[in-house]
């Protein structure tokens, strides 16, 4: 009989990013027809600067934070070319939003993102449609 080696709390905490970094990659290979578009590169390096804060990089904390502000700074500045670019700059920006009560709005912050998310559901059913 073989023995299984035993899991480490090492091997247990880096299950997460993995996870987090291998449903990144399988959602950029569904979202592959708006490639050209250059929003979905200032995306890959958001979440590049992310998943390297995240892992805890070789730089500072300050430095990979800086990171992720300087490429979001990048993708609010870049001009989707296609509807898959839009709908997913569009998506991100619900995200961005809903994070740290970003909109400072008693009455319409908490739907906010809702909202960009349903507006981006009529474009993603148009194009399943047409």
């Amino acid at each position: 009989m073989t023995s299984q080696p035993t899991p480490s709390r090492r091997l247990f905490l880096a299950a997460g990013p993995a996870s987090a970094v291998f449903g990144a990659l399988s959602q950029a290979v569904a979202r592959a027809p708006g490639e050209d578009d250059p929003i979905i590169q200032a995306l890959a390096e958001v979440d590049r600067a992310h998943a390297a804060y995240e892992q805890g990089s070789d730089v500072s904390s300050d430095e990979a934070y800086e990171r992720i502000c300087d490429a979001e700074a990048e993708l609010f500045s870049t001009r989707p070319t296609t509807r898959a670019g839009a709908t997913r700059l569009l998506r991100y920006i619900a995200d961005f939003l809903d994070q740290d009560d970003v909109i400072n709005d008693s009455l319409v912050g908490a739907t906010i993102g809702d909202s960009i998310r349903d507006a981006i559901a009529v474009f993603e059913r148009q194009a399943l449609a047409g």
